[in-house]
């Protein structure tokens, strides 16, 4: 509820831990986990979007029915199934690149190209993903997942030429191992880190961001979209001529849970404004038009995600 009077538009609810190492969860233990909080929300929040972290079809069919608007799939819609449901219901797929799964994919890191080979696939699924009729595709390069440090590295310095590919994109660095590698510090202390790879990916061409320190980052990747416009004008708020705007991710991990913060892991998220004056077509429609007038989103991603009463404002 917190996320959501701070002005956000999106929550994104999982029941199942994507950390390396993860043990899958049955999918009726997911939808246990995740429906109840789905629904809730949308009882309480009816003008709040809602979003599924889940690679299962038949539990992003149980969140829809419960009110969810949108599917985040780690897998890129390995599911048969995932694809032809989103378009069925005219459902917002997030697409993220992924070798093998949660407890594997730190095995699967061999990528003669890492930038290319992202690339290539995430266009292949996204376009596939549209030919079956998902109107409304986001790709994530999956920073973390089956990627070495320095293979997420080349992932952010290359990232404007996913960008470029004519869907948005979806980036999650915050306080990722990746960033501990270079600053040897913990993954409570990355904060500075993880407010550099999110200015970097915003200036990249970024449209939503993941993170856990939401109010911390949101001004790094602001600072630097004005920098990068040049323009002093409207001084007090983000420039309107220009579409610097990055959606924002939170986060809350295991330990954040354990200390009792809100639901799970939280997305916030935020469309770039007026994207035409840099010469962008907004390829996201549809249900996710508040976010690219530049609204915000906030969502909930933990294995452990519990059914509590949410109160209404």
């Amino acid at each position: 509820a917190d996320f959501i009077e701070h002005g956000a538009e999106i929550l994104d609810i999982g029941g199942e831990s994507t950390r390396p190492g993860a043990a899958p969860v049955p999918a009726a233990e997911e939808m246990d986990r995740v429906v109840p909080v789905v629904a809730a929300i949308a009882k309480h929040f009816p003008d709040t979007l809602i979003s599924v972290d889940t690679y299962k079809a038949s539990v992003a069919r149980a969140a829809l029915d419960a009110g969810a608007h949108i599917v985040n799939d780690i897998t890129g819609g390995r599911d048969p199934d995932m694809v032809p449901l989103c378009a069925e219901r005219g459902a917002p797929l997030v697409l993220m690149h992924m070798r093998g799964t949660p407890a594997t994919m730190q095995q699967h890191t061999d990528y003669e190209d890492v930038a290319r080979e992202v690339r290539e696939r995430l266009i292949e699924l996204g376009q596939a993903a549209r030919a079956a009729g998902v109107a409304e595709v986001v790709l994530d390069p999956g920073i973390g997942f089956a990627k070495t440090a320095a293979q997420n590295y080349r992932l952010l310095a290359t990232l404007d030429e996913l960008c470029a590919a004519g869907f948005p994109v979806l980036v999650g660095p915050s306080r990722k191992s990746f960033i501990g590698a270079l600053s040897g510090r913990p993954a409570d202390d990355r904060l500075p880190g993880t407010i550099a790879a999110c200015v970097m990916a915003a200036m990249k061409g970024a449209r939503i961001l993941r993170v856990h320190d939401v109010d911390e980052v949101r001004g790094g990747p602001e600072v630097g979209g004005r920098g990068l416009d040049g323009d002093q004008d409207d001084v007090g708020g983000l420039d309107r001529r220009h579409g610097h705007r990055s959606g924002f991710c939170g986060a809350v991990d295991d330990d954040d849970v354990e200390r009792g913060r809100d639901l799970g892991d939280v997305l916030l998220e935020r469309r770039a404004v007026d994207a035409e004056d840099r010469g962008e077509v907004d390829v996201v429609p549809g249900r996710l038009a508040p976010v690219a007038r530049g609204a915000l989103g906030v969502g909930v991603d933990h294995e452990d995600v519990p059914a509590r009463k949410l109160e209404g404002p």
